[in-house]
């Protein structure tokens, strides 16, 4: 018996020459994403109707996009291992410096602190993630953690090193 769990597809030339043919490739794609203000995904950053105050939004930008390029090194890490993403990752920070200098740095320094806040919320408690409010319960999904924590802990940000944050409910501006 023949089983088939695929279809065969026919593409253009076009359309398979669009799409990058090894690592090297794909990483020059992505910073070309990362770096370029009009692409997707990283000008997708805010949702639909969320605006943030002007002494905010480059903070939540950067850690919106932040979080993109590290779950883009997660799932490459998925598929091929820890040491090959973290090899990927050098790789793509390297061709950032290259295009402009220092931004391989602050880039992996980017990813790192988004690693470290990924970390600290596998250490957190369902519990501790859960928030109540008139009998409701939901618990908070990681996401929420990394931008508040963001937020709290990037340089730059206009809540780095308070002690308690003044943020108003789920109002970030």
């Amino acid at each position: 018996m023949s089983w088939k769990f695929w279809k065969s597809e026919h593409r253009s030339d076009s359309a398979a020459t669009a799409w990058p043919a090894n690592i090297q490739e794909a990483l020059r794609q992505l910073l070309t994403f990362y770096t370029a203000s009009d692409a997707t995904p990283f000008s997708q950053w805010a949702a639909p109707g969320i605006t943030f105050g002007s002494n905010v939004g480059p903070t939540a930008r950067q850690g919106a996009n932040g979080y993109q390029l590290a779950l883009w090194f997660w799932l490459f890490a998925e598929k091929h291992g820890a040491i090959a993403a973290q090899m990927a990752r050098d790789a793509f920070c390297t061709l950032a410096n290259q295009t402009t200098a220092g931004l391989g740095d602050s880039t992996g320094a980017l990813v790192d602190l988004e690693n470290r806040l990924a970390h600290l919320f596998e250490g957190i408690s369902a519990e501790q993630r859960t928030y109540a409010r008139d009998h409701l319960s939901v618990e908070l999904p990681m996401e929420f953690f990394l931008a508040t924590g963001f937020l709290k802990e990037a340089p730059g940000s206009p809540f780095a090193s308070r002690d308690e944050p003044d943020f108003k409910a789920f109002d970030y501006t």
